[in-house]
This record gives C-alpha cells, structure tokens and sequence, in this order.
C-alpha cells in the first residue's frame, strides 16, 4: 500500500514538473527550499537534482547511507555551503522530506581526457556546482585512498567517500571507465567525483547504492483507491 501511495505522488511530481529551478542560482550563505530527485549516493551525503542543476547534499560521518535511494523526490530546506571549490547543501541543519520516487534517467556524461581533468584544476577558481562526467584512468590504491590516474593528465580522479563496500570494487592496476558527478577539487590536483557507474574489463557495475548491482526478483501488485485507504481488487486477473 505505501509503495502505491509512493508511486502516485511520483507521477503527480512528473506530470506537473514541480522540481524546482533553484540550484543553478544558489548562493553561499544562503537558505532555499529545494525539490529535486536524488541522483548520486556517496558515505557521506546524497546529489541532488532540480531543473537547474546537481549538488551535493553534504551530512559528514553521521549520514545513514540507507536513507536514501537514487530516484527519491526530497525536499529540502538548507543553507548553502561550499568545501574544496564545490557548493553543497549543509545537510546536517537542513529539514528535508522524501515525498515521492520516481526512476532517473542519467545525464549524457561529458567525457574528459588528461588535458580536461588539468584544464579543471587551472580554471576553477570560485565554488562549481556538480557536473555530470566520465574518464578512463588505471586505479591506484594507497593505503585509505583510491584515485584514478589518467593519461596526459597531472590531475587525478578522485572517488568521493566511497563506502567500504564500493571500494572493495576498485582493483589496483585495473583499468577502468567510470561515469559521476564532479563536485570538487581537493589537494590542488584531485577532482572529486560522487561515483554512479564503474566499468572494467570484465564488468560494468553500479556504484548507485552500497553495492554491485545483484540479481533482482521484480514482484507486481494492483491497488486501488476506494476513497479512504488503497485496497486490493477481488477481482482483478491479468
């Protein structure tokens, strides 16, 4: 009953296309409501997307990576901030609410080489909103920390919080091609990159919630509104 109740608010949001067209205008110090879809899960905050842009909803080590899936319809009330050139939502005085779900189509990535990532570093100088992209790069992995070398580049790739689950993912040596959203640059030479789909010889895997995407059983059900609660019909057949 509630995943019917879910899917009717979904398709409210859709047909009206009550996002919001706040996010491409935000600025730091500010406090806006915002009503989005989820569009990136990371360990330490989720992105979020309106008419106008992506960014990073930002909670630090108390966010619950399961309390979000990509697809959500959130809205949220909360102050901008800005870490390493990225805005971001400071999340964790924000109100938010999930009021719906629906299925996200992601954005055509812009594909960056070597010259790309150092041409960001260069020419970023004030705080960004995310920008959807994807590179190929060999994983090197050094003690806590995974990044991507790229060829003709002096900038890294660098995967952002990822959970233990998804690091277990990247190989060191391995060549990959991976697709997320860039939201910052840390370190002067490290683009930071909320990670959605990771590539490698062998597989093509999802980086979109904890782990790799697995088997799924899809199980269907009808409801209908009988004019107080969602009930199930005696009989239907299909």
């Amino acid at each position: 009953r509630a995943q019917a109740t879910v899917n009717v608010l979904s398709e409210a949001y859709e047909k009206a296309n009550d996002y919001t067209s706040v996010i491409g205008t935000v600025v730091k110090g500010e406090t806006y409501e915002i009503t989005g879809v989820v569009s990136g899960l990371c360990a330490q905050g989720y992105m979020l997307t309106d008419n106008s842009g992506t960014i990073l909803v930002y909670y630090g080590k108390s966010y619950d990576v399961a309390s979000h899936n990509i697809g959500d319809i959130v809205k949220i009330n909360g102050e901008i901030g800005s870490y390493n050139k990225g805005l971001q939502v400071v999340g964790s005085s924000a109100t938010e609410e999930i009021i719906g779900a629906t299925a996200y189509k992601f954005p055509t990535p812009v594909v960056m080489k070597g010259a790309d990532l150092d041409a960001e570093i260069a020419n970023r100088t004030a705080d960004g909103l995310a920008k959807y992209v994807s590179f190929i790069g060999t994983v090197l992995v050094s003690g806590n920390y995974v990044n991507i070398i790229v060829d003709g580049a002096t900038a890294q790739g660098s995967p952002y919080q990822l959970t233990a689950e998804q690091k277990a993912l990247f190989t060191d040596g391995s060549t990959v091609d991976l697709k997320g959203w860039y939201i910052a640059i840390s370190g002067g030479k490290y683009i930071s990159i909320v990670v959605t789909e990771l590539a490698t010889a062998n597989a093509t895997l999802s980086l979109r919630s904890l782990v790799a995407d697995v088997a799924k059983v899809e199980e269907n059900a009808v409801y209908y509104f009988d004019g107080s609660k969602w009930t199930v019909p005696a009989n239907f057949s299909i």
